[in-house]
């Protein structure tokens, strides 16, 4: 019987995630068990099999992502060991123009660029209504506008939006409102995804894009919390 493609995607996802390097030999046999139980159920199933919204990650892929303080928007400021960041409405603040500071609108960048391997992190946007997750090339001129070198997800008059400077601002289809975003990037193969770690929801992915370092980019008008990530797999 031929394999189908669903079930060659699903090796090709075993050779990649299996050999990933655990941190203790525990963490490899749970993993090697949901995926060998994906195996058997997909092998039973008559239809094909989209692996579009498959957001497992393995735990070495997570990364603490801290706040580079240098590109703190002179309307925004850093609390909670730098994890929280809050829009200051009342005062400009008094910072530095160092050349890696934005003037962006409200924007931030995380202290660590990317130019290879698999990378996530985790934002609380809770109840702001206006915010913007994604990531910056080191290329971009920080000082004016940054849309042609920023790939990011927006939420704004209630909307979830994507938008890269390729394409024009695209509205996704979100069913709930968001309280956490995984971002998720994977340099070697150029793509950028995101989904709701509190339900392991797909809400969107760039392909093919990156060239370049990347680093993690924020921006709000309100308040947002940088996570610690923690991925668990659970079977029963």
């Amino acid at each position: 019987k031929a394999v189908s493609s669903g079930m060659h995607s699903l090796l090709y996802f075993l050779g990649t995630f299996i050999i990933a390097p655990f941190c203790s030999f525990g963490s490899w046999l749970t993993s090697l068990r949901t995926t060998l139980i994906l195996a058997l159920s997909i092998q039973t199933m008559s239809e094909p099999v989209d692996f579009t919204g498959l957001c497992l990650f393995s735990p070495s892929d997570s990364c603490q992502l801290t706040i580079d303080t240098n590109t703190v928007h002179t309307h925004l400021k850093l609390s909670d060991n730098n994890k929280k960041v809050t829009r200051v409405e009342e005062v400009q603040q008094q910072l530095p123009d160092n050349p890696e500071r934005t003037n962006w609108f409200y924007s931030v960048l995380g202290s660590e660029g990317f130019n290879s391997g698999t990378h996530s992190w985790d934002v609380e946007v809770g109840d702001s209504t206006y915010w913007d997750l994604g990531v910056l090339a080191e290329s971009v001129q920080r000082k004016g506008e940054l849309w042609s070198r920023l790939w990011r997800i927006e939420f704004f008059e209630g909307k979830y939006s994507a938008c890269s400077p390729s394409a024009p601002l695209t509205v996704l289809s979100v069913k709930k409102t968001l309280q956490r975003i995984r971002v998720n990037l994977n340099w070697n193969r150029r793509k950028l995804s995101f989904s709701d770690p509190d339900t392991n929801t797909h809400i969107h992915t760039f392909r093919n894009t990156f060239t370049e370092k990347m680093f993690p980019y924020i921006r709000t008008r309100e308040e947002v919390n940088v996570l610690p990530l923690t991925v668990s797999v659970s079977v029963e």
